[in-house]
C-alpha cells in the first residue's frame, strides 16, 4: 500500500506544471534577461536599410542571439544570405514571418525549424462557432507545411476578429481537439494590445498554455489614438504593471523586443534594452536607477501631437473601403517633429482602415493599412518640408502606388487580409479617433473610384473619374458655422409680423423660397399643392397671394393654429363599431356626415350616418407647430417672398413654378435612401445566400425598396419623387458586385486531367497559333505530340516532353491549348499530303478515333484521304491512305478506344413549392479526373440527356426520370473545342464548338462516339479569349443558329455548306433561344455600349441584319432595341433562353425562360409587341441553382426542365458545375403570364385569380422607373427618367387598380407612365403575396385602356421620345465647346454650384476686356451648366431654356438656347465634375447675368458678372 501511495504522489507531481513543482527555481528565472530576448521588426523597419551581413553583425554586437525575421518582397533575393550570416555570427533563426515556399525550402536545406508567425485568415460572417471552425481550417495548409519542416506556427495578433485573444485561443483549441494539431500556438504583441489593454491579465491567462512568444512594447493607455502606439520600453505609463503581470503569470518563454519604426533600428533596439534594464529591478521592489533618455523618441515631440487637432471629421463613404480607389490631396506640412496625418478612413480597429501621413523626423510620405500585407508602404520622399505638395495614392487590391507632385515615388505589391470593416468617419488632417493631427493645412481632398494617375497641380483636380468624396478646406469652415435658426417660434405679435414683412421685401428671394418650399425640413410640398405639384392634405396654394393678405400668410406659416378656415379644421370620429376616422368634414346634415381623409387624395370621401357616430372631436389644424424652428430667418424671408407671389400674373408664371418645384423636390435632397439588409427575402428562396461567394451580395434590393416606400403610401405619407438606385458593392463601376478578381477564379484542375489522345482548341506554342487546332498525343507511350490544322490540312507543330499545359487564369478557358514541351523539327511542317502548301480545293470532314489512333478525313483536289499521325523509331510520321466510300477494315476493327465506363451518381429530390429543384450529383470521382462544368445540353426521346462541358466532353446521362434516385453517366465524347451548344434531332447529335459544328457518330453503337464529323466550319473562329461561339438552335427548315462573341448571330444552312451573319451588336452573348413562332433571342452581358445585361429578340425572317448596339451605333442610326433589360441587381451575367414546351410543366406552356450565369437563377420572360416593337417583362422564379446556368432543355419524355452550367468570372454560385432539374409538383402557381402597356397604365394577366378587394387598393402595389445610358462606358448606372444625369429611380404613382375579366387580369392606372428602359412593378395579388416584374417599355399603345369604371382616357397625352434617342445624340453629334481652347495668361476663376439649386457664388467681378479661365465645379447631385448673358436678357433666355425640355437634341446643344444673347457657356457638367472655359470679358462695364440653362433651373440658379 505504501508503494502505491508513493507512486501516486510521483504521478501527481509529474502532472503538475513546472512552475508549481519548482516554484523557487521558476521565481529565480529572469525571463527578461538578455539571453531570453528575440529581436523583432528589424528588417523593413530600419532607417539605414541594412543588408543581411550588417544586420547580423548589429545583433551580435547588441548581444541579441535570437532573431525573428520579417520581410518584404525586396528581401526575398537575400533569404539564403540571411541564413548564412546568422550561422556565421552564431545567431538563432528563431522565427519567420508569414508564408513563403522559397524560404521554407531553404530551411529544409539548412536543417532549420524556425517558428512561422502567421495571421489567422479573417473568417466570414456566421456564429462564433462557425467562425472559429472556418478560421481554424483556413490555417491547416500552413500548419501542415510547417510540420513538414519541424516548425511550430505562431498565430499572430494583428487586429480584427482574428487578432483578439479569445478568438485566437478558440482557434488553437479547435485545432488541437478536432485535428490533433501539436505544432500551433500564439505570438502576442503588445503594440497591438491597446484596444484590450484592460483585459490583458485575463487574456494572458487564457493564452498561457499556447503562448510561443510575447513581444514587448512601451505601452500607454489609448496610445494608438495619441500617436504613441510604438514607444521605447520605459516610456509607457503601463510598462511596469504589464511586466509584473507577465512575470507573475508563470510564462517562461521567449520575450521579443521590437524596432518597428523608421529610425536607425540599432538605436531603437538600444533604447528598448536600456528601458527594459531600467524596469527590471523595479519588478522586485528595488529603487529605479536614473531613467535613460531615449535617442529615438522624446516626450516633447509627442506633446506637440496632442495639441494639433486642426483637422475635421466628415461623413465617410463605404466605397472608400473597396479598392480600387485613387486619393489626392494638397498639403503644406511645416514640421516633421511628429506624425502628420493627411487623411484617414475609419478607425485603426477596422481592417479596412487606411491612413496617409508623414513620418516623424524623416517626414517620409507613408501609407498605413492594417488590412494589407505589408501594412506600411513608405516613400523615400520628405513631404514635411514646409513646401506645398500634391500627394496621391492609387490603392488597388494587390498594388499600392504613392505619388508626390505627379511623380510615382513608390510601387509596392500587397496582399489584402480578409477581415471586418468597422465603418467610421473620414478624418482630414487628423485620425478618426485619437489626438493625432497635422502640423499644416490640407487645402483640398478628392477620392475617386478606380485607378487613375493622381493630379499634380495645386488646384482642385478637373473632372476625371467617378468621385466618391470631394472636399475643400472651406467646407470645414462652413461646417463649423452655426446657422442662425429660429428655434422655438416666438409668441405672436403684430409688430413681429410687420418686421418680418419688411425683411421679406428687402431680403427675400422668391427663387430660393421655392427651394425651401420643396425642402423636406419644411414639408410644405408634402401637404400643399401648387398647380399640379404637391400634396392634398392642406389647402391648395396656387393663388394664395390673391386669396390671402400678406400678414395672413405670415401668420399661417409661423402660427398655423391662430386662424383656421372651417373647412380645414380636422375632426376625429369614433363609430359605434369602434373605428376611428380622421379628416375634414365636407358636408353635414341631420342624418349624415361626409368626411375626407386628406392622406388618401383629393377625391376620397366617406359617408357616415349620424346614428353610427359614437363620439366626435375637433382636432384643429393638421399643420405642425413650430414648422419654421429649423429654418433660418433668411429662409423664412425667402419662403414668404415666394408665397406672396403665388397667383400674381406679374410674377413667376405657374408653369415655371411647377417646373422648378419638380426639380427642386428631387434636387435638394437627391435620391431618397432607405436602410436595408443584404439578406434575401424568404419568398425568393435563395438557398445559397450564406455561402462565402455571396458574402457581400445584395439580395432582392428592388423588392425591398418598393416595400419600404409602399409602406409610406399605406401610412398616408408622401413618397419622395426620386428613390435610390441599386449600388451593389461597387456603385456600378465594374458592372458586377465587385468582390471578385482574377485570384478568385484561378483553377488548375484542367492540368490534373488525363486528357487522353486528342484535344481541339486554339493552339499556341513554338511561335505558332492555330485557331482550329487539333492536338494529338502520339505513340504507345505518348512520346510525341502534334497539332493538325484543318484549315491548311497540315501538321503545324510537333513536340516532345509533354502534351498540353493550361494557365490557371479563369479555369484555363481564355488561352486555348498551350503546348507543353520542346519543339521537334520535322520536314512536313505546314505542308499538305501533297508535299506543298495548300493549293486548290479542299474540304475537311472530321476525324475518326480508333484505339489510340486518330484518323483525319479530308478531300484535297478531288481525292479523299485518311491521315493519321504517329511515331516510328522515335520520329514523327503521317500515315496516309486514299479512301473510298467504305472505311478500311483495320479502322473498323478498332473503332472506339474501349467500352465506355458507366458511373453512377445520387439524385436528390427537392420538395419546396410548385417547382422543386432536383440535383444530380456530378461524377467527379472519375478515372480521368475530369471536371464537369456544363456548357451544352440536349434531351433524347427516351428521357436520357447529353451534357457537354467546357473541357470538351459530352456525357450521356440515363435513368433520370422521377422518382429515380440514381443516374447513370457515360463519357460519350471527348476532346471537343469548347462545346457551348448542342441539339439532337432525327439528323443526329450536333455540337456547336468554337471551331466547327460537329456531328457525333457512334459507328459501332457501343455508347462511345467514333466519328467527329465536321458538319460545318463556315463561321469564323477567333483566337480572342472571350470570342466564344454559344448556343445552338434549329428551325423547321433545318437551319442552325448560334451566337458569336466576335461576329454576331450566324445562320448555318441545313446542309452546313454556308453560314451568314444575320444580326450584329451583341456583347459576350452566352447562348441563343428560338421560340416556336420563329423569334430568336440572344443574351448580352453588360459592358461598353451595353448599358445593362439584356435579351435581344428578332424574327428569323428579318433579313435587314439588325444591329443591337455593341461597339457603338452605326452612323447616327438608332440600334435595334432589346426585348428586355436585366437590372444589375437581378442578373449580372446572362445565360441562354428556352421556351416551355409542355403542359406538364404547370401553367407556363409557350412562355419564354431565361437563365442567369451570374446568379444561378432563372426567369420568366413575358413578351409583348406594339406596332412591331418587341418588348418584355422579367419575372424571377424562386430558387437557386448550384452553379451559373448556361443551358436549359425540356425533356420530351417527362416534360420537365433540365439545366446545366458552371462557375466563373462574375458568377455568384457555390459549385464549379451542376446538372439539375426543375420539376413541376402540381401545386398552384401564381405568376404573371402577360402584360400590355397603354398610355394610361399597364394591364397584367395572372395564372390564378387575385384577391379583388386587396388588389383594387392602389396602396397594395408600387411602381418605379429608371433609364440606362447607352454609351462607351462600362455599363450604366440607373438614371432618373425625369432628371437628366441624376442617378435614381423615379416613383410612378398608381392612381387606381382594377380587377378584370374572370379575376385573373389587373389594370394598374399609371397616368405618368412613359417609355423607359425599366419599369419595376411589385403587385400584391393576395395578402403578403407579391409578383415582381421588370418591364422594358419601349412603346406605349396609342389607345388608353378604359374598359373599367372610373378610368380616364389620355389619348392626347404627349409621349416622350425613347431615351436612347438622347443617348445616340450625345454619342454621335457632340459639338466641341467653342470656349474650351485654352488662352494663355487667362486669370483663373472658379464658380461652384450650391447644394440647393443655386450658385454658391452669386457675384463675380472682372475688369473690362480681361481674359478669364472660368472653371465651373459641380458638387451637386444633378447636372448643371453656366452661361453668361447680355445685360437684361435673363428672363428671355430663361424662357428659351425651358423649351429645351422637349428638344431631343438638347443634350447635344449642352442645353444652351441658340441665341445671340448668350456670350459664353460651359458644357453640361455632370455631378462631382468640372469644366473650364476661356473667354474675354465684355469691354463695356455693367452687370452681366449668368445662369444655369438646364430647364427649370434658371429661376433660382443665377448670378451676375460685374464688369468694372
Amino acid at each position: 500500500m505504501k508503494n502505491r501511495i508513493q507512486l501516486t504522489i510521483v504521478l501527481l507531481l509529474a502532472m503538475l506544471p513546472a512552475c508549481f513543482v519548482c516554484g523557487v527555481e521558476q521565481k529565480d528565472k529572469d525571463i527578461f534577461a538578455q539571453d531570453n530576448l528575440v529581436a523583432w521588426c528589424i528588417v523593413p523597419f530600419d532607417g539605414k536599410k541594412r543588408g543581411p551581413a550588417e544586420r547580423a553583425a548589429m545583433c551580435a554586437k547588441l548581444g541579441l542571439k535570437r532573431i525573428a525575421y520579417d520581410w518584404r518582397q525586396e528581401h526575398v533575393a537575400t533569404f539564403e544570405q540571411e541564413i548564412l550570416e546568422y550561422k556565421k555570427h552564431g545567431l538563432e533563426y528563431f522565427a519567420f514571418w508569414d508564408v513563403h515556399e522559397e524560404a521554407f525550402q531553404l530551411f529544409e536545406k539548412y536543417n532549420l525549424s524556425p517558428q512561422v508567425w502567421f495571421m489567422i485568415p479573417q473568417p466570414g460572417d456566421g456564429t462564433q462557432q462557425q467562425r472559429v471552425k472556418q478560421a481554424a481550417e483556413a490555417c491547416l495548409p500552413t500548419i501542415a507545411r510547417a510540420k513538414k519542416m519541424g516548425s511550430k506556427v505562431g498565430l499572430y495578433n494583428h487586429g480584427g476578429w482574428a487578432g483578439d485573444p479569445p478568438n485566437m485561443v478558440a482557434v488553437c483549441e479547435y485545432l488541437k481537439e478536432h485535428h490533433k494539431i501539436d505544432n500551433v500556438g500564439i505570438v502576442y504583441n503588445q503594440h497591438h494590445c491597446h484596444p484590450r489593454i484592460d483585459s490583458f491579465e485575463v487574456d494572458l491567462k487564457s493564452m498561457l498554455p499556447h503562448l510561443l512568444c510575447l513581444n514587448l512594447n512601451g505601452t500607454t493607455r489609448d496610445g494608438d489614438k495619441k500617436g504613441m502606439k510604438i514607444l521605447p520600453l520605459g516610456e509607457g505609463d503601463m510598462d511596469l504593471t504589464l511586466l509584473k503581470l507577465i512575470r507573475n503569470s508563470g510564462y517562461d518563454g521567449p520575450i521579443g523586443i521590437i524596432g518597428h519604426t523608421q529610425d536607425d533600428v540599432e538605436l531603437r533596439l538600444r533604447d528598448n534594452l536600456k528601458g527594459l534594464n531600467w524596469l527590471r529591478p523595479q519588478l522586485d521592489g528595488k529603487p529605479a536607477g536614473p531613467k535613460p533618455t531615449p535617442v529615438t523618441w522624446s516626450p516633447e515631440d509627442n506633446a506637440s501631437i496632442r495639441v494639433k487637432m486642426t483637422g475635421v471629421l466628415v461623413e465617410n463613404n463605404a466605397r472608400n473601403r473597396v479598392p480600387a480607389i485613387t486619393v489626392e490631396a494638397r498639403v503644406t506640412l511645416p514640421s516633421k517633429a511628429s506624425y502628420n496625418i493627411i487623411v484617414a478612413s475609419d478607425t485603426k480597429q477596422s481592417l479596412r482602415h487606411w491612413e496617409l501621413f508623414s513620418m516623424p523626423t524623416s517626414g517620409k510620405f507613408t501609407l498605413y493599412a492594417p488590412g494589407l500585407k505589408p501594412d506600411h508602404v513608405r516613400a523615400e520622399v520628405d513631404i514635411a518640408d514646409g513646401k506645398p505638395h500634391t500627394i496621391g495614392m492609387i490603392y488597388e487590391q494587390n498594388l499600392i502606388r504613392l505619388y508626390v507632385d505627379g511623380k510615382e515615388v513608390v510601387s509596392q505589391a500587397v496582399e489584402m487580409v480578409e477581415g471586418d470593416a468597422l465603418p467610421g468617419k473620414l478624418g482630414i488632417g487628423r485620425l478618426v479617433s485619437g489626438d493625432l493631427g497635422c502640423s499644416g493645412p490640407v487645402d483640398w481632398l478628392r477620392i475617386v473610384r478606380g485607378p487613375q494617375v493622381p493630379w499634380s497641380q495645386h488646384s482642385l483636380p478637373p473632372d476625371a473619374g467617378p468621385t466618391i468624396i470631394r472636399w475643400l478646406a472651406t467646407d470645414a469652415n462652413n461646417t463649423k458655422a452655426t446657422p442662425n435658426t429660429i428655434g422655438r417660434t416666438p409668441e405672436f405679435e403684430d409688430k413681429l409680423v410687420a418686421e418680418i414683412l419688411e425683411n421679406v421685401a428687402a431680403k427675400g428671394n422668391a427663387g430660393q423660397g421655392m427651394v425651401a418650399f420643396a425642402n423636406s425640413k419644411t414639408a410644405c410640398i408634402n401637404c400643399h399643392r401648387i398647380g399640379r405639384v404637391g400634396g392634398t392634405v392642406g389647402p391648395e396654394l396656387t393663388k394664395l397671394a390673391v386669396d390671402r393678405k400678406p400678414h395672413e400668410i405670415v401668420e399661417s406659416v409661423l402660427w398655423p393654429k391662430r386662424k383656421i378656415e372651417e373647412k380645414y379644421k380636422a375632426h376625429a370620429v369614433i363609430t359605434v363599431d369602434g373605428e376611428t376616422i380622421s379628416g375634414y368634414v365636407l358636408d353635414r346634415s341631420d342624418e349624415n356626415v361626409v368626411m375626407r381623409d386628406p392622406t388618401k387624395g383629393p377625391d376620397h370621401q366617406v359617408e357616415l350616418a349620424v346614428e353610427d357616430i359614437e363620439a366626435e372631436r375637433e382636432m384643429g389644424t393638421l399643420m405642425p407647430e413650430n414648422l419654421v424652428g429649423a429654418m433660418t430667418y433668411g429662409q423664412v424671408y425667402d419662403l414668404v417672398r415666394f408665397l406672396l407671389d403665388l397667383g400674381k400674373s406679374e410674377e413667376i408664371p405657374l408653369a415655371e413654378v411647377e417646373t422648378v418645384l419638380e426639380h427642386a423636390t428631387a434636387h435638394v435632397h437627391g435620391a431618397a435612401e432607405f436602410a436595408y439588409e443584404n439578406q434575401p427575402l424568404p419568398s425568393s428562396k435563395h438557398i445559397y445566400s450564406q455561402h462565402p461567394i455571396n458574402r457581400d451580395r445584395e439580395y432582392d434590393f428592388y423588392a425591398k425598396e418598393s416595400e419600404y416606400f409602399r409602406q409610406l403610401l399605406v401610412k398616408g405619407e408622401r413618397v419622395p419623387p426620386v428613390l435610390m438606385s441599386f449600388k451593389g458593392l461597387d456603385g456600378g463601376e465594374q458592372g458586377h458586385w465587385g468582390n471578385q478578381d482574377e485570384e478568385t477564379w484561378k483553377r488548375d484542375a484542367w492540368n490534373q486531367v488525363d486528357l487522353g489522345r486528342v484535344l481541339a482548341g486554339v493552339f499556341r506554342g513554338g511561335g505558332v497559333t492555330v485557331n482550329r487546332g487539333v492536338a494529338v498525343r502520339l505513340g504507345e507511350d505518348g512520346e510525341l505530340a502534334c497539332v493538325f490544322n484543318p484549315e491548311s490540312l497540315s501538321y503545324d507543330m510537333v513536340w516532345k516532353g509533354g502534351f498540353i499545359k493550361f494557365r490557371d487564369i479563369r479555369h484555363g478557358f481564355l488561352d486555348g491549348i498551350p503546348m507543353d514541351g520542346t519543339v521537334v523539327e520535322f520536314e512536313e511542317k505546314g505542308l499538305t499530303v501533297e508535299g506543298r502548301k495548300l493549293t486548290g480545293s479542299m474540304q475537311y470532314h472530321g476525324f475518326y478515333r480508333s484505339g489510340e489512333r486518330i484518323f483525319f478525313s479530308y478531300t484535297l483536289n478531288g481525292k479523299t484521304y485518311l491521315d493519321s499521325p504517329w511515331v516510328k523509331n522515335g520520329a514523327f510520321v503521317r500515315e496516309v491512305q486514299l479512301r473510298d466510300d467504305s472505311l478500311p477494315t483495320a479502322l473498323l476493327r478498332d473503332v472506339g478506344e474501349s467500352d465506355p465506363l458507366v458511373l453512377t451518381s445520387k439524385i436528390t429530390h427537392g420538395n419546396d413549392g410548385p417547382y422543386a429543384i432536383d440535383t444530380f450529383e456530378l461524377p467527379l470521382d472519375n478515372p480521368s479526373n475530369v471536371p464537369v462544368m456544363g456548357s451544352g445540353l440536349a434531351m433524347l426521346r427516351d428521357g436520357a440527356a447529353l451534357l457537354a462541358t467546357m473541357h470538351g466532353d459530352v456525357w450521356k446521362i440515363e435513368n433520370l426520370e422521377y422518382p429515380s434516385k440514381e443516374a447513370r453517366w457515360t463519357r460519350f465524347a471527348t476532346g471537343l473545342h469548347q462545346p457551348l451548344g448542342m441539339i439532337v434531332d432525327e439528323d443526329g447529335i450536333f455540337v456547336m464548338c468554337r471551331d466547327q459544328l460537329v456531328r457525333l457518330w457512334d459507328i459501332d453503337d457501343d455508347g462511345d462516339a467514333d466519328y467527329y464529323e465536321c458538319f460545318s466550319d463556315k463561321h469564323v473562329t477567333s483566337p480572342g479569349g472571350h470570342d466564344y461561339i454559344c448556343g445552338l438552335e434549329r428551325d423547321a427548315q433545318g437551319n442552325f443558329y448560334t451566337a458569336s462573341g466576335a461576329d454576331g448571330v450566324y445562320r448555318i444552312s441545313a446542309d452546313g455548306k454556308t453560314a451568314e451573319i444575320i444580326a450584329t451588336g451583341f456583347r459576350n452573348p452566352d447562348g441563343i433561344g428560338l421560340t416556336p413562332n420563329g423569334v430568336l433571342t440572344i443574351p448580352c452581358a453588360e459592358g461598353g455600349w451595353t448599358p445593362a445585361s439584356m435579351i435581344c429578340a428578332m424574327d428569323i425572317t428579318d433579313d435587314s441584319v439588325p444591329h443591337f448596339g455593341f461597339r457603338g451605333p452605326i452612323g447616327d442610326a438608332i440600334p435595334s432595341l432589346p426585348l428586355v433589360y436585366l437590372p444589375r441587381g437581378l442578373d449580372n451575367q446572362s445565360g441562354g433562353q428556352q421556351t416551355v414546351q409542355s403542359d406538364r410543366w404547370g401553367p407556363l406552356n409557350g412562355q419564354l425562360l431565361h437563365f442567369s450565369f451570374g446568379t444561378g437563377n432563372y426567369f420568366l420572360i413575358l413578351q409583348s409587341e406594339i406596332d412591331g416593337q418587341k418588348q418584355g417583362a422579367v419575372v424571377r422564379l424562386p430558387g437557386d441553382f448550384q452553379s451559373g446556368i448556361h443551358r436549359g432543355r425540356f425533356s420530351p419524355k417527362d416534360g420537365q426542365l433540365y439545366v446545366t452550367g458552371m462557375q466563373g468570372w462574375g458568377c455568384y454560385t457555390p459549385e464549379d458545375g451542376c446538372f439539375q432539374r426543375v420539376r413541376y409538383t402540381g401545386e398552384a402557381v401564381q405568376v404573371p403570364k402577360a402584360f400590355h402597356l397603354h398610355k394610361n397604365g399597364i394591364r397584367l394577366e395572372f395564372s390564378q385569380p387575385v384577391d379583388k378587394a386587396l388588389v383594387e387598393d392602389p396602396a397594395s402595389h408600387f411602381a418605379m422607373t429608371w433609364n440606362y445610358r447607352y454609351g462607351a462606358q462600362y455599363g450604366s448606372p440607373e438614371f432618373s427618367t425625369r432628371h437628366l444625369g441624376m442617378i435614381g429611380h423615379d416613383y410612378l404613382p398608381i392612381k387606381s387598380a382594377h380587377v378584370l375579366d374572370h379575376g385573373n387580369s389587373v389594370f394598374l392606372e399609371i397616368p405618368e407612365i412613359q417609355p423607359a428602359n425599366q419599369i419595376h412593378l411589385r403587385v400584391q395579388t393576395a395578402p403578403g403575396v407579391f409578383s415582381e416584374l421588370f418591364v422594358t417599355a419601349h412603346k406605349l399603345d396609342e389607345q388608353s385602356f378604359i374598359e373599367a369604371s372610373g378610368l380616364t382616357a389620355l389619348d392626347n397625352k404627349p409621349v416622350n421620345p425613347h431615351p436612347i434617342i438622347n443617348d445616340i445624340a450625345l454619342a454621335t453629334k457632340v459639338v466641341p465647346n467653342p470656349f474650351a481652347p485654352a488662352i494663355a495668361d487667362a486669370r483663373p476663376v472658379t464658380i461652384q454650384a450650391g447644394s440647393n439649386l443655386s450658385f454658391a457664388t452669386k457675384v463675380i467681378r472682372a475688369k473690362p476686356g480681361e481674359m478669364l479661365a472660368l472653371t465651373f465645379d459641380n458638387p451637386d447631385v444633378v447636372p448643371h451648366n453656366w452661361a453668361l448673358l447680355k445685360p437684361g436678357t435673363l428672363q428671355r433666355v430663361g424662357k428659351l431654356a425651358n423649351k429645351l425640355i422637349s428638344d431631343p437634341e438638347a443634350a447635344v446643344k449642352q442645353y444652351v438656347p441658340e441665341t445671340s444673347d448668350v456670350l459664353a457657356f460651359t458644357d453640361i457638367v455632370l455631378p462631382k465634375q468640372q469644366f473650364t472655359i476661356y473667354f474675354q470679358v465684355p469691354k463695356q462695364p455693367g452687370r452681366y447675368p449668368y445662369l444655369c440653362t438646364f430647364p427649370g433651373h434658371w429661376l433660382v440658379m443665377n448670378g451676375n458678372l460685374v464688369v468694372e
